[in-house]
């Protein structure tokens, strides 16, 4: 019985319901050498329901016994190990290849070296490859043939959408030349909203595109003397940094979880005094649920998010198409 091989959950929970051909001390051995079972709720339940239950004492034994290794667990942990090694070689081996600056055809290498890691991740990175080296056409049938190739998770069935999502704002900016600075609002909010997921590497994409968007460009502001007046001797001429400048429009949003609606205030410190600002919120899916127009002179407002199925949305303050901030809201 030691050396049996494992048998699934589906198998156990047969061997539980068959009380006319297996008596209570086979049905424990079983189970006792397929410990994964025993922690599996489904089998359990089934063992309470039995109409001919096990034994108390067996029951205890059957607990110690979930404290065990079973042969599942332990194959389990080989294949685990197994990959893992396949990972940092294939990282070392691509690391390699980029830090080689004297042969030729490194990108094919490193496509080829990543054609063999056939995990859901890996196929990820192979298509960031090819969008990086602009094969467009093979990213995205590779990216297509992801599901046939996969059984998703509902996790996994989330994280390839935020994916897709991705990937076809990339594919946009390759196909038109422009680079993640020329983005249009709209794509921007996409990656912007993308980049508050902090679980999917997709998350991680797109907050490093949101730095770069962030990032200031440092303005030298230099003073020139007047053409007709020479400077004296000794003479200093001023090349002043310019600082950086605070953010001119702030927004708080409360209360924050909501139930039917929620207040915006708005601080404005910049000069403009007419126009309307673009309250969006979206989706977890970049999907615009809500949107409304505020008087740029207008302190607060209330929107209504009686509509709202209850999750995690983006409020998203516009001024002239340029977004000014991001809010996280949950509806409940």
């Amino acid at each position: 019985m030691q050396l049996s091989p494992y048998l699934s959950d589906s198998v156990s929970l047969e061997v539980v319901a068959a009380e006319e051909v297996l008596q209570p001390l086979m049905v424990k051995y079983i189970l006792s050498t397929n410990s994964h079972s025993i922690k599996s709720d489904t089998v359990m339940n089934a063992l309470a329901a039995r109409n001919n239950p096990l034994p108390q004492y067996m029951i205890d034994d059957l607990m110690e016994a979930a404290q065990n290794v079973s042969a599942k667990e332990e194959m389990e942990s080989e294949m685990n190990n197994g990959k893992n090694l396949h990972s940092t070689l294939l990282n070392h081996l691509i690391n390699n290849y980029n830090a080689d600056t004297v042969a030729a055809n490194i990108q094919d290498s490193i496509l080829y070296a990543l054609s063999f890691d056939n995990t859901l991740n890996g196929r990820y990175r192979l298509i960031m490859e090819l969008l990086q080296q602009e094969k467009l056409q093979t990213a995205q049938a590779e990216l297509q043939n992801l599901p046939q190739q996969f059984e998703f998770t509902t996790a996994e069935a989330t994280e390839f959408d935020k994916y897709q999502t991705y990937f076809s704002v990339q594919l946009q900016l390759l196909q038109s030349g422009k680079t993640w600075q020329e983005m249009n609002p709209v794509q921007e909010t996409t990656i912007r909203t993308l980049a508050l997921d902090t679980l999917c590497r997709v998350g991680l994409f797109s907050r490093n595109i949101v730095a770069i968007l962030d990032t200031l460009p440092i303005v030298e502001e230099i003073w020139y003397p007047s053409p007709a007046v020479a400077p004296k001797s000794g003479a200093v001429i001023h090349s002043p940094i310019a600082e950086e400048l605070p953010q001119p429009v702030s927004m708080v949003v409360y209360p924050n979880p909501a139930d039917d609606y929620i207040m915006v205030e708005l601080k404005n410190s910049s000069q403009e005094t007419t126009g309307n600002y673009l309250l969006v919120i979206t989706d977890q899916n970049g999907k615009r649920i809500i949107e409304q127009q505020i008087p740029i002179n207008q302190t607060d407002a209330i929107i209504n998010t009686r509509t709202l199925l209850s999750g995690q949305y983006y409020c998203t303050l516009y001024l002239q198409g340029k977004i000014l901030q991001t809010e996280v809201i949950v509806k409940n």
